[in-house]
């Protein structure tokens, strides 16, 4: 089966996009069928898969946004969450972020299963801090 590529920068922005319009067909959980395909009305295409559920009942549906020797680049394809970057409104980097916190400790351990966080890669981000 197909190994999972996630960035968690890529968390961050599900949990803020509305994501797109409509219910995807045959969509089979954690996995993507070669070409499991939906139409958009401007013609583009979306493949989706089911992998995770939030909060813990909710199959989550993401959109495969780049595929690459056997790995997946996944967006949420609905808005899961509002959390805010940093609760305590001070400068902080994305590292010691209390969404970054949030992300890698109660929505991984709530949106999947021990079987399904074998799926997900670990990758390290190389991030500068921002000058604001």
């Amino acid at each position: 089966m197909k190994r999972l590529l996630t960035l968690l920068i890529t968390l961050l922005f599900l949990l803020c996009l509305s994501g797109c319009t409509g219910e995807p067909e045959n969509v089979i959980p954690g996995y993507v069928p070669e070409h499991e395909q939906e139409e958009e009305a401007d013609g583009s295409t979306l493949k989706c898969v089911k992998f995770g559920k939030y909060p813990g009942k909710k199959d989550i549906e993401w959109i495969v946004l780049d595929e690459k020797d056997g790995d997946m680049l996944l967006l949420s394809r609905y808005s899961l969450e509002c959390m805010r970057y940093e609760n305590d409104n001070k400068s902080t980097t994305w590292e010691t972020s209390d969404l970054r916190k949030w992300m890698n400790g109660f929505f991984y351990n709530k949106a999947f299963s021990i079987s399904e966080k074998k799926k997900i890669r670990t990758v390290k981000n190389e991030n500068d801090d921002s000058p604001g």
